[in-house]
């Protein structure tokens, strides 16, 4: 993982949203911008690329830690608790304030299949 936490990315996209000038530079306002995607389409991309990018990480450590010291086992048990922290504390804190922008109530989950994934042959 070597960028900022995706769901960081996506909790503070509805604050930031309501700054109009300048835009705010994040993933989802370069998608709609450079690839004309409306705002929906381009915060569920954020989200797929984002879960993309955990489920590499989650295969990656699984692969290690068929090999790893009790050292790196400890590294990684840090990390998968340090992304779960990322998310938790999002979610849940009022800088965010993730519930006044999204609809955080049961989802179902799409998968990797969204529309702009889609078209660019990345599902």
């Amino acid at each position: 993982m070597d960028r900022p936490p995706g769901s960081r990315i996506l909790f503070s996209y509805g604050k930031e949203s309501e700054i109009e000038s300048p835009r705010p530079l994040n993933l989802p306002n370069v998608l709609m911008h450079h690839h004309g995607l409306d705002e929906q389409t381009a915060l569920e991309e954020t989200a797929r690329l984002h879960n993309l990018e955990i489920e590499g990480y989650i295969s990656t450590e699984a692969q290690v830690a068929t090999w790893a010291s009790p050292q790196l086992t400890r590294f990684l048990a840090a990390i998968r608790a340090m992304q779960r922290g990322y998310y938790d504390w999002g979610l849940k804190t009022p800088r965010y304030n993730v519930d006044h922008y999204f609809d955080t109530g049961p989802q179902t989950h799409t998968g990797h299949n969204t529309a702009f994934a889609r078209d660019r042959g990345t599902s």
